[in-house]
Order: C-alpha cells, then sequence, then structure tokens
C-alpha cells in the first residue's frame, strides 16, 4: 500500500488544488447511459457469493481538460425510509465494495470509451485504491463528515505522468471513468450482515478530475442520472445527495487511505 501511494503522490504532482465547474455525470448498472445502463436492480439476497452490482460511473466533459492523471469518486449510499443496515456498512461488509478504474477490469461499459486512454493508449493500466466511510468518518476529497444512517463509498484512481491524456471534450461525449462493485460477503450462513434485501440508493456525488490545470468538477446536471435505486427504491435524479466541495491536497487524500 505506501508504494502504491507514494506513486500515486508522484502522479499527481502536476494535479491543481482550483477547481472549477464540470459537465454532467452517470451512474448506471452495467453500462454507460449510451447503452441504456439502468438505474435501477433488485438483487437476490440467497447466497455470500458473486457480484450483486456492477455499475458504471461516467462523466461528460464540458470542455477540454489537459493532462488529466488521476480521478476521485465518492458515491453515497442511503435509506430512503432509514438508516442504512450492516449490509451497506464498511464496519460489517469491508470487503463488500470495490472502485475499479482499470478500464481492462470493468469491460462491461462497451458503450463509451474509456477517461483512461481516451486521448492516447496507455503504457501502464490505473492503479486504484478503494475505501468505506461510516457515519462520522471524514470522507475522502469532499470533506464531507458521514451523516447517521448512511455510508460512502470512496476511490481514487490515477496514471503516470507519462500517460497523461489530453481530453477534448464536445459537451456530449460520455467517459467510463470506474466501475463499482457491490458483492454478496456476509449475506447469508453463520455471521451474515443484516439488511441485503433493504431498499437504498447509491448517488454518484461528484467525480473530480486532476490535472496539469485546475481541478475539474463533474456534478450532476439535467438529463443526467447519478443514482441507482436498489431493492424498488427510486433512482435517477431523485436521490442525488450532492455534498460541499472541498480542495484538498494530495497529502490530504493519502492520509484517508492509511
Amino acid at each position: 500500500m505506501k508504494k502504491v501511494l507514494t506513486l500515486t503522490a508522484a502522479m499527481l504532482a502536476l494535479g491543481s488544488t482550483l477547481a472549477m465547474a464540470a459537465g454532467g455525470i452517470n451512474f448506471l448498472v452495467n453500462e454507460c447511459a449510451a447503452g441504456a445502463g439502468s438505474s435501477s436492480i433488485t438483487w437476490a439476497c440467497t447466497a455470500s457469493t458473486g457480484n450483486a452490482l456492477q455499475a458504471v460511473g461516467s462523466c461528460i466533459l464540458p470542455a477540454n481538460v489537459t493532462g488529466f492523471v488521476s480521478a476521485s469518486i465518492e458515491v453515497l449510499v442511503s435509506g430512503p425510509g432509514g438508516p442504512v443496515p450492516a449490509w451497506y456498512t464498511g464496519a460489517c461488509r469491508a470487503s463488500g465494495f470495490v472502485q475499479f478504474f482499470d478500464p481492462g477490469g470493468y469491460p462491461i461499459a462497451s458503450s463509451c470509451p474509456d477517461i483512461w486512454s481516451f486521448q492516447k493508449p496507455l503504457a501502464n493500466p490505473p492503479i486504484g485504491l478503494s475505501n468505506v466511510y461510516d457515519a462520522g468518518s471524514t470522507t475522502l476529497q469532499s470533506g464531507m463528515i458521514v451523516p447517521v444512517g448512511e455510508t460512502v463509498l470512496a476511490g481514487v484512481g490515477a496514471i503516470a505522468g507519462a500517460d497523461a491524456q489530453n481530453l477534448v471534450a464536445d459537451g456530449t461525449t460520455e467517459l467510463a471513468v470506474f466501475e463499482t462493485r457491490i458483492n454478496r460477503l456476509k449475506t447469508t450462513g453463520t455471521g451474515l450482515c443484516a439488511g441485503c434485501t433493504t431498499q437504498a440508493q447509491l448517488a454518484l456525488t461528484n467525480i473530480w478530475l486532476l490535472s496539469a490545470g485546475p481541478t475539474t468538477i463533474c456534478r450532476p446536471g439535467a438529463g443526467n442520472s447519478p443514482c441507482i435505486g436498489v431493492q424498488g427504491a427510486a433512482g435517477g435524479l431523485s436521490c442525488t445527495g450532492i455534498v460541499p466541495t472541498l480542495n484538498k491536497t494530495w497529502g490530504a487524500v493519502k492520509a484517508l487511505y492509511r
């Protein structure tokens, strides 16, 4: 872990702490919006093996981004009917949630190009880190304190400076950034975590893109679908969880993964 963090810190040396508004985001089951990904899913809770969810997070850029090297994401998990149960928490299922940034690891998003190799092929795939923040924790990039009864799934991916991408945007092209996988670990049997069948909403709050210029923040916009409804809960724009955005140094980001 320390080696990965040291390497990633070097990659992010180009990143600025200034922020500017950017285009829309989508968070959909199995595909990008261009591939008709769904904003809702119902999964079975009868086994502790396999994935319950594979979802693609994507960004639509309104302007070019020069020297893109890293992306940071946060997904807010909340319960429309009350606090999220143990099944959705890191305290009970820390290994149940993973964020993938290597496009070779999420081939399900076949309808849109990935942001990591949009401008040129990569010499090396992105490296990525994931974390789960339960209520009361301070999250990765937004700086929010996770509210009681909610969870935040966070991650950061990065590529080497030599692979930096100059992203040419047209305001409509959807770029896949990451994939969230939620598995069924501890769903059944001894030591199970209760609540797999409980309704929940998974809202992609923001995507932060670090580059040679100002940090670009992709936020939900009109016509986007940034939220997935689980087990019958509403999805789409009905549960968008926008959180206050703070500009953090890489040192602050790295500390949260130790």
